[in-house]
């Protein structure tokens, strides 16, 4: 006798020789974008920047930039504001700098800036700047 599943979805059986995604390739580095970046953090003021495909800016206090194991050139920080996910306000984020399709500093400063672990393997390939 088949179990009833009160209205979810039955699980798809798991294909043993399904191969993973593969990892997206690095795009090109903004070097311009990474100077805005820098400038931000040497000034302790919070950046607006638009991501992929975000229609609105979003609100960021960056931490550090850094060169990712995968070649990347990326910042973390806090996610200060996002118009498109309330919810995901306050939350540590990570943001590849070559993804970012605008990005500019703000006359808000933050005081309380986020802690960088310089021992996180995250950091490995090289923290450009920090808080």
């Amino acid at each position: 006798m088949k179990r009833p599943t009160w209205g979810k979805t039955p699980k798809k059986p798991r294909n043993p020789f399904a191969v993973a995604p593969a990892p997206k390739p690095p795009v090109p580095r903004r070097p311009d974008f990474e100077r805005v970046i820098e400038s931000a953090i040497d000034a302790r003021c919070l950046v607006s920047l638009r991501y992929d495909d975000d229609m609105l800016a979003r609100t960021f206090q960056p931490a550090a930039l850094y060169h990712s194991s995968g070649d990347k050139v990326c910042v973390t920080g806090i996610q200060i504001g996002n118009p498109a996910d309330p919810r995901s306000n306050g939350e540590p984020r990570v943001f590849e700098v070559g993804r970012m399709r605008s990005v500019e500093i703000t006359d808000q400063p933050f005081s309380q800036p986020a802690t960088v672990d310089r021992l996180d393997s995250r950091y490995a390939g090289g923290i450009i700047k920090s808080v």
